[in-house]
């Protein structure tokens, strides 16, 4: 029974553990990408609380550390929030490994057991099939370990293992403790020089694969060609490019048996010999390669066999043989990359000569390329010279366009091969008949009657209509016909008409041209996708110095984004790789996740080149900003005829078409790539133009906002306003200039901004609010314009700038009556960061409030937990014990209680006033644009929030409502500024309304000493030479936000604390005909404020309070 049998339990199990690896691969090259550098180099924050392997013996102590800590414990459950997903998508990666390894293992100890009656090691490895597999399944054993201690650092390693085995629950993964020792960390660091003297031998003795079997494979790839891949490369000089899947297939396996890279040095000599001889950069999978020089250095016999032929004059005699075929592959290929230099008869003709070519410059490129990042700079030194990376990218490119224009007239003459056939097989029998009547006996009239050769041309006729494209012996039986024209038209027909030898000719040619076809099929394809194999590469390519001068290439002629496209058809060669197994294993799932994750790859790495198109035009933009703001004035709609040579500017209008022609050369030069498919993906030129220049332009905005946004001085107002300005109009020139070159970058230029520009600050706003939800670790907040922006306002309105904030006049002052923050600055605002920037800016101020908000409840909670006054305030009140004549002593109490910690109350509480008012001023200035600019919408968002406000109060007990239309309108009253910030409810406070309720009541007391009423602004002001600086009517603000988060109830409680207060003051002044004390007209004052600002029923604070006795007694001056 053949192993690809699919009733055959050895093809299954082989075909999907290599599939499996292959899936394996995807994910590791995915999740490392993806490791939280807090895993790397973890910051300030996270340093205590991630781990090593060092956290084991240690386990309990640590833990009673962190579990003792309320910090440490906060900023625990945050991390873990945080990076729970992908740390253990990551560990699934390290268990996968083990799980491989665990399979593998099993599968050849059954095998050695005799368990599969079919095969047993021997017979697995005739099999053309089985030596395959089983050499790819033991290879994959070393790469895997390989590769995961290459892309993910032994130290993030183990600080991911132990993250799972703190915060998993041990049900979760039963081989844990298997798993630890697989992935502990080794002493190999990539890219050191030196290597540890028993890597990776003491890395590989973690698995245990058994040796016999690891023996047979090495035997058998050491005298087969298991692959047999030097079809594609006879050539004797081309046998380490025709072996070298096989060589790096036998290099995984021989750390399996470090005894023979050991001490076995005829063996190895053979091994280099064969596989290694001028090739020691070793690919080990998609682009990853390993140095022989430097893993096989702590192995004697290996070190030593490798040695004979790593030495400066072999390596210089084999660049120097390279050197002379890539300048003979040069010409020829600028031979046949020129117009009509490979037309379908060319191809057909010179079939053996192009794909010779192409042989010899894959066998160049392979090569130069593995070798020219040598890491011994002494030998590298030797043959990588100035340019060298230019010329071999430049020769890289021509090789690729070839082959592209190669593979795609060879598959038109397949796909069209039927037809073709059938037209000149026709044509040519139809040829030989007309012969044959031209030679018929019958007619007498006829002076070139020749019954013989009558009978010939209807032979000849009958055996081409018998010639079937798809039968072999068509080639054999075309030779010989052929060769028979070729006789008759030497020997018999020199003396007969030009007529008849020219149709026999061409009948000849048509024969000859259908002889070309049948050599052209399937597998001339599969032959050239063979040689062209860059898989190798993929990783090479990558790297900075390659992708720096693609970019070069692109920047001087954008057209050269053609060459490009062929390129990566070229390393797309990575899917068949990854994926041929998989096909065979019938896993399409898996097959569809790799296949995906590899052509993104492919298509970012396209993106990546094609950078630089998006960023010359960006330059050319920036050009034609400055020329359309500074050189060029907007022409107004009349003009008089005197003026018009004015408006000419001839030079300047002749440098912006200049630079508008240049922005359309570089659009056109990705335009014309056309439509590509990138393995699964498709590559659109016009979306890969659109998404460029959406990065580019996003790039520049953020950029524009960071830099502009610079501020200085703290706090001031002259430098913001400045700047607000200088970036008004930056954004402005920018901007007009963006949409004047939207028609030659064939995008739709205002769509683009406004998406872009909305893009840009919503990612900031998000970045900065991130650092204020429950999974925020960010330590340092205002990183990004919106958050210093911001930082800025507030610190301009700070107290200790002397300002003000007068509520008639919706702004903040100077003592002098010089606005601060109002208008002016609003409307600077807007139109530097336009609606969204101030939508935007009003977002981060709601989550400041709820950061300040839960600060106060915490630091009311602390209070209330360390002073039993309060709850005492608390117990009395709600059972009425609660006085005119005991309230003095509570009050008192809770009074020198504030006394002490009031300050600092005082400034967050401030704080929260300062952003409800900013929040106020931006919702103000908000509706304003919205009523003026988008008119219609006002009005609608306006008549439908009143008719759900009306449904809702007159149906309050309607059950059927949509929650999203709420949602959803919320979400426009917001940006539209129809939300009063005094109503909003930041966070829900189902309890603990009593203990803010008695001790705010505390707390405005004590306020109130500081200010009074100022008639002639109609606020409250802070009293002459009072010791806190604060602003009352933002401080009152603060406490109405406070009161909003909790039941009405919280409020009129702490007003009842106060009113007692009032009255017993009120009673024992009049009974002992006393005059009233100035602190009681400041409290009510203080309170009306309160009322005013809230929006509270001014019936319920009458009520409480004696108003009208207290307005009928005179205040002290």
């Amino acid at each position: 029974m053949s192993i690809l049998n699919e009733a055959n339990d050895c093809h299954k199990i082989l075909v999907r553990l290599v599939s499996y690896a292959n899936t394996i691969c995807s994910e590791l090259f995915r999740v490392k990408d993806l490791i939280p550098e807090d895993f790397i180099n973890p910051s300030n924050c996270c340093k205590d609380l991630i781990f090593d392997y060092s956290y084991i013996p240690k386990s309990e102590s640590i833990d009673m550390k962190i579990n003792s800590s309320r910090e440490l414990r906060i900023i625990d459950m945050k991390i873990k929030e945080k990076y729970e997903r992908i740390i253990w998508r990551t560990f699934q990666v390290f268990e996968s490994i083990y799980q491989y390894t665990k399979q593998v293992e099993e599968f050849y100890d059954k095998i050695i057991e005799g368990e599969y009656l079919q095969y047993n090691a021997e017979t697995l490895l005739v099999d053309v099939e089985g030596k395959q597999l089983v050499c790819e399944t033991l290879s994959f054993v070393v790469r895997l370990l390989l590769l995961l201690d290459i892309l993910i650092p032994g130290i993030v390693r183990e600080r991911i293992l132990i993250f799972v085995l703190r915060h998993k629950r041990s049900n979760e993964f039963g081989d844990l403790d298997k798993i630890i020792p697989l992935v502990k960390r080794t002493e190999y660091i990539v890219g050191s020089s030196k290597k540890p003297s028993n890597y990776p031998d003491e890395y590989l003795k973690r698995i245990h694969v058994n040796d016999y079997i690891v023996q047979m494979a090495i035997g058998r790839m050491l005298s087969d060609d298991i692959y047999n891949t030097t079809k594609s490369f006879p050539l004797p000089d081309h046998r380490s490019s025709a072996l070298s899947a096989q060589g790096s297939l036998l290099t995984m396996i021989l750390f399996l048996s470090p005894q023979t890279l050991n001490n076995n040095i005829s063996f190895m000599n053979e091994v280099v010999n064969k596989f290694f001889g001028d090739c020691w950069i070793v690919p080990i999978y998609i682009g990853h390669c390993i140095d022989l020089t430097f893993f096989w250095d702590s192995y004697k016999s290996a070190r030593q066999a490798l040695q004979r032929v790593v030495t400066p004059s072999h390596i210089e005699n084999i660049w120097k043989g390279h050197q002379q075929v890539m300048a003979k592959c040069k010409v020829e290929l600028q031979g046949y990359l020129e117009e009509g230099g490979m037309t379908d008869e060319k191809v057909m003709l010179n079939m053996q000569k192009l794909i010779n070519c192409q042989r010899n410059c894959n066998v160049v490129l392979r090569w130069a390329l593995l070798h020219g990042t040598y890491p011994i700079k002494k030998l590298r030194d030797i043959f990588v010279k100035p340019k060298y990376h230019e010329d071999i990218i430049d020769f890289l490119l021509e090789t690729a366009q070839f082959e592209f224009e190669l593979k795609r007239i060879i598959s038109n003459i397949v796909k069209e091969k039927p037809l073709q056939w059938e037209n000149l097989k026709n044509e040519s029998s139809k040829r030989m008949k007309d012969l044959s009547n031209y030679f018929n006996d019958e007619n007498k009239l006829s002076e070139h009657s020749n019954s013989g050769l009558m009978k010939w041309c209807l032979f000849m006729s009958e055996q081409i209509d018998k010639l079937d494209v798809k039968e072999i012996s068509s080639g054999k039986s075309l030779s010989k016909l052929i060769q028979a024209m070729e006789e008759v038209e030497t020997n018999y027909l020199n003396d007969l008409s030009l007529v008849v030898v020219e149709t026999v000719r061409k009948t000849k040619d048509m024969l000859t041209k259908m002889f070309r076809l049948l050599n052209v099929n399937d597998t001339v394809r599969g032959l050239l996708d063979n040689i062209s194999d860059c898989s190798y590469a993929n990783e090479l390519l990558s790297t900075q110095v390659y992708v720096e001068y693609l970019q070069q290439i692109i920047k001087k002629n954008p057209r050269n984004s053609l060459k490009l496209r062929s390129l990566i058809l070229k390393m797309s060669s990575i899917l068949h790789l990854a994926l041929l197994r998989m096909m065979q294993a019938k896993t399409d799932e898996q097959m569809e996740n790799v296949s995906k994750y590899y052509s993104e790859v492919l298509v970012n790495y396209v993106q990546r080149v094609l950078e630089v198109i998006p960023e010359q035009v960006f330059l050319l933009i920036n050009s034609i900003a400055k020329l359309q703001v500074t050189s060029i004035p907007e022409t107004p709609v009349f003009v008089e005829k005197k003026d018009i040579i004015s408006f000419a500017l001839f030079d300047e209008r002749n440098y912006l078409a200049e630079l508008t022609h240049a922005v359309s050369i570089y659009a056109e030069g990705i335009l014309a790539m056309e439509t590509t498919f990138v393995g699964i993906i498709q590559v659109d030129p016009v979306k890969l133009l659109e998404d460029g220049i959406r990065k580019a332009l996003g790039r520049r905005l953020k950029n524009m906002f960071s830099k502009t946004l610079q501020f200085k001085i703290k706090g001031n107002l002259g430098e913001t306003l400045t700047q607000l300005s200088e970036l008004s109009n930056q954004i402005g020139g920018f901007s007009t200039s963006f949409r004047y070159i939207q028609d030659y970058l064939h995008i739709d230029g205002l769509k683009v901004w406004q998406e872009e520009f909305t893009n840009v600050i919503s990612t900031c706003v998000n970045e900065e609010c991130n650092s204020f939800l429950a999974n925020g670790l960010d330590t340092v907040n205002s990183q990004t314009f919106i958050g210093k922006l911001t930082s800025q306002i507030m610190s301009i309105v700070d107290y200790r700038k002397n300002v003000f904030y007068l509520s008639a006049a919706n702004g903040w002052f100077y003592k002098d009556g010089k606005e601060v923050i109002g208008y002016v600055f609003m409307r600077k605002l807007v139109s530097a960061l336009s609606v969204l920037g101030v939508t935007g800016i009003n977002q981060l101020c709601a989550f400041k409030c709820v950061k300040e908000l839960n600060d106060i409840i915490t630091t009311v909670n602390l209070i209330v937990e360390k002073y039993s006054v309060f709850n005492q305030m608390t117990q009395n009140f709600n059972e009425n014990k609660l006085n005119e004549q005991n309230i003095f002593k509570v009050i008192d109490n809770g009074l020198s209680v504030v006394t002490k910690i009031g300050r600092s109350l005082i400034d967050t509480l401030h704080n929260l006033g300062t952003l409800q008012l900013l929040r106020e001023q931006f919702n103000c200035q908000l509706c304003s644009e919205n009523r003026t600019k988008a008119t219609s919408l006002h009005f609608a968002l306006k008549s439908f929030d009143q008719a759900l406000v009306h449904d809702f109060f007159e149906n309050p007990n309607k059950k059927e409502r949509e929650p999203l239309i709420y949602n959803e309108i919320n979400r426009f009253l917001d940006v539209a500024g129809f939300v009063p910030a005094l109503s909003k409810v930041y966070i829900t406070c189902a309890e603990g309304g009593d203990q803010i309720a008695s001790v705010l009541s505390s707390f405005i007391l004590y306020c109130s000493q500081f200010f009074i009423f100022d008639s002639k602004y109609q606020t409250l002001m802070l009293r002459p030479k009072a010791p806190v600086p604060y602003d009352p009517y933002v401080l009152a603000v603060g406490i109405v936000t406070v009161f909003r988060q909790f039941h009405p109830s919280t409020m009129w409680a702490s007003f009842s604390y106060l009113s007692l207060y009032v009255k017993g003051v009120m009673t024992n002044c009049l009974t002992l005909s006393k005059q009233i004390p100035f602190i009681i007209f400041q409290l009510c004052d203080f309170m009306t404020s309160i009322i005013q600002i809230g929006g509270y029923d001014k019936k319920i604070y009458d009520s409480l309070i004696p108003v009208s006795l207290l307005a009928s007694l005179n205040q002290p001056n």
